[in-house]
């Protein structure tokens, strides 16, 4: 089966990536060890005590969803395209699971890169699926931060996305007015929260994007 998730690993660790005009790109260390650590763990798996296992075709699901989507702003709509980092960052995050239940191996993942590099774009892509194709029913997401227009950028990532696919629009309720996103068939929601706007203790998420997390206490 097509496995690009562990084909950018090899080529990654190989320092053989093409990024436009650029041939043989090398990538930072810390990349390289999470690369690293995909082709390690590939190995363990094969040994029964090993908790985890490595399935192509729930990263693929995720990145075939991707590929999916439209790009709303700009002057006109385009289809989105992952890099191939963000395309490893995502399937790594929901291919790897457990071998005892087939749940999801990583809960928890700390992203950090420069600003306009794809952050909330990511953020925009995990909302949708995880409310809407994750098997998930009635779940809570939510989109936090410590001020409101902070938690709003990522929701508002998922809304363009939602609005731009005459499917998904049919998939999903919008009410910007309330900063929710409700999926329909799923009953999932979706909402954007914020320390000055109320954000207490007591949520219970399938899925949460904290933005600034240096900032929250």
């Amino acid at each position: 089966m097509r496995d690009p998730v562990t084909q950018y690993a090899i080529d990654c660790l190989a320092d053989q990536l093409t990024i436009g005009s650029l041939q043989n790109v090398k990538m930072g260390h810390l990349h390289k060890m999470a690369c690293k650590r995909h082709i390690d763990d590939l190995e363990k798996s094969k040994d029964p005590d090993f908790p985890y296992e490595w399935k192509p075709e729930l990263a693929q699901k995720i990145l075939d969803f991707a590929g999916m989507l439209t790009v709303k702003e700009g002057y006109q709509p385009k289809p989105l395209k992952l890099l191939r980092c963000q395309a490893f960052d995502l399937g790594c995050r929901f291919g790897w699971v457990k071998k005892r239940n087939g749940r999801r191996r990583f809960r928890r993942s700390y992203y950090s890169v420069g600003r306009q590099n794809g952050k909330s774009m990511q953020n925009g892509i995990m909302g949708p699926y995880v409310a809407g194709f994750s098997g998930y029913q009635e779940g809570a997401l939510f989109c936090a931060a410590t001020k409101k227009d902070q938690a709003k950028i990522a929701w508002n990532e998922m809304r363009k996305f939602i609005e731009a696919d005459s499917d998904l629009s049919e998939l999903f309720s919008v009410k910007e007015y309330t900063s929710e996103i409700r999926c329909l068939p799923t009953k999932c929601t979706i909402k954007a929260l914020s320390k000055e706007g109320g954000l207490d203790d007591g949520f219970r998420s399938i899925f949460s994007s904290l933005d600034e997390l240096h900032q929250m206490k």
